[in-house]
């Protein structure tokens, strides 16, 4: 049997998307009879925003070590004392040099690490970041056993993150994921951008890098009529930060400028952010309560079109709630200046628009006359299907 350990600094019952990925391709892996260790933070705190239910939590060989930070800072829901603490947290790191909040957990997960490497016989290990803290000092581990198959896993990129440019140790910190991009098997990232980017930043052999996309677990077993009856309902199920609202902003502006009954399209938001006043008091908006991932299917599934969202500045991204949306079939309206997404939906003949008054203009005439496909083609459906994509991690393992 092979077994793997995945490191993570988020894990159940932490809840949040960042432990969303690999709450389903455990479960996948697990499938596949793959012998999963999961070495985590000792948060015991169970939050509402989880991907795993307790049952098969109660599965999974979970192994917790002490956390390096308060975890009241690592909630979902933040208190003002909360918030006060994380900052006065990030000031500290930041003087001091740290790549992230997670600099200095090493000390506790790295001997608890070497342990369960020689208890259990592993011969496959995962670090999956960010925090990409974790990412560097897991070289330590390949310098301890050679055989080790060091498999790495970019949620989101790090030194080439614009986060990382004006950090006092930037140069430093690209000398380290240098060295462990050097010293790692095999290299995860979760978008062909992704893999380009870092290929080209260190140089790394095409075949070392590889694409797996994030997904869903379980597509929709039924699928309503989609028809041209009553008024358009699109649906945009999550947080929208300040960025996004800026390209809400430029969609509801365009239906005004056209005088667009609001009888005939209807923006469903299911989100718990704070919104703009403009977007609050728009008649073309209705406003839902935040809805669980256990939820979220069923809700998306009876409306139009999903929307989803790019910040101007992170054209990279793609939304997790887009994955609801593959799973109901359901046509994708996406709203991002350029990236890999957009192409995608572009080449299904679904709408896109950049953060231009034209491009929402040409977008919205596509939607609003119903010019796209009533169900996503079958062939995403399969890419995005993590029972599927799991395959990939399974075939390298040792």
């Amino acid at each position: 049997m092979k077994k793997v350990l995945i490191i993570s600094y988020s894990f159940y019952p932490k809840g949040g998307i960042g432990t969303r990925r690999w709450s389903f391709f455990i479960k996948e892996l697990i499938k596949n009879d793959v012998e999963v260790h999961v070495l985590t933070t000792d948060y015991l705190h169970e939050d509402k925003n989880v991907y795993l239910t307790k049952d098969f939590a109660s599965k999974i060989s979970i192994h917790r070590v002490k956390s390096n930070v308060p975890h009241l800072i690592l909630r979902e829901k933040l208190s003002f004392f909360g918030r006060l603490v994380r900052k006065l947290v990030s000031i500290k790191n930041t003087r001091l040099g740290m790549i992230d909040y997670a600099d200095s957990w090493e000390q506790f997960w790295i001997p608890k690490a070497y342990d369960l490497i020689e208890k259990y016989s592993i011969n496959n290990v995962l670090v999956t970041g960010p925090p990409s803290s974790l990412h560097a000092h897991s070289v330590r581990i390949k310098a301890r056993f050679p055989e080790i198959n060091l498999i790495q896993d970019y949620r989101d990129l790090w030194n080439i993150d614009r986060e990382y440019y004006n950090h006092k140790n930037h140069r430093n910190f690209i000398e380290q994921e240098q060295l462990m991009v050097h010293m790692s098997d095999h290299i995860f990232t979760v978008n062909r951008q992704s893999k380009t980017l870092l290929e080209s930043a260190f140089g790394i052999a095409e075949d070392k890098v590889k694409v797996l996309y994030n997904g869903f677990e379980e597509s929709c077993k039924k699928l309503p009529e989609r028809d041209n009856l009553g008024p358009l309902r699109m649906v945009y199920s999550g947080r929208l930060p300040r960025g996004r609202q800026k390209g809400l902003q430029y969609l509801i502006r365009n239906l005004e400028t056209k005088s667009i009954d609001k009888g005939s399209f209807q923006l469903h938001l299911y989100t718990d952010s704070i919104l703009d006043e403009s977007l609050q008091n728009s008649p073309y908006i209705v406003i839902h309560s935040f809805v669980s991932p256990s939820e979220v299917l069923e809700i998306v599934n009876k409306y139009d079109i999903g929307l989803t969202i790019n910040d101007y500045n992170d054209h990279m991204a793609f939304g997790s709630k887009i994955y609801d949306y593959i799973a109901c079939r359901l046509p994708i309206f996406c709203i991002s200046e350029r990236g890999e997404l957009t192409e995608l939906l572009k080449s299904q003949g679904l709408p896109v628009s950049h953060y231009s008054d034209s491009s929402m203009c040409d977008a919205l005439e596509s939607i609003l006359s119903r010019n796209f496909p009533r169900y996503l083609d079958k062939k995403i459906v399969e890419k995005f299907d993590v029972s599927k994509s799991v395959l990939k991690i399974v075939n390298i393992l040792c």
